[in-house]
């Protein structure tokens, strides 16, 4: 038996589609390749063109976020304590 086959060997609890997906390890390879030459491409491609002025946008987008935050935290607030008491399977009700 190779080397290579015995250190990718599927474990009991593997189904048969993960024992598939091992077999198409060359794939992993190719895609990664194929990633790797997209970052770095965009990379080069992008170096010229002038930048965005994204400051305003990212500020109000994070300020939404916060907002909408705060608007579930006193549900959030009320909610702790029973999870802590009950657990998640407490919450759940009869199924």
């Amino acid at each position: 038996r190779p080397v290579a086959t015995a250190l990718i060997r599927p474990l009991a609890w593997e189904t048969p589609y993960a024992v598939e997906w091992l077999k198409k390890w060359k794939k992993s390879f190719l895609v990664s390749a194929l990633y790797a030459a997209f970052i770095f491409g965009g990379r080069h491609v992008m170096n010229k063109r002038a930048k965005f002025e994204l400051r305003k946008p990212l500020v109000l987008w994070s300020l939404s976020l916060a907002v909408f935050r705060c608007q579930n935290l006193p549900t959030a607030l009320t909610k702790a304590p029973a999870l802590f008491v009950f657990g998640l399977s407490g919450l759940q009700g009869d199924q």
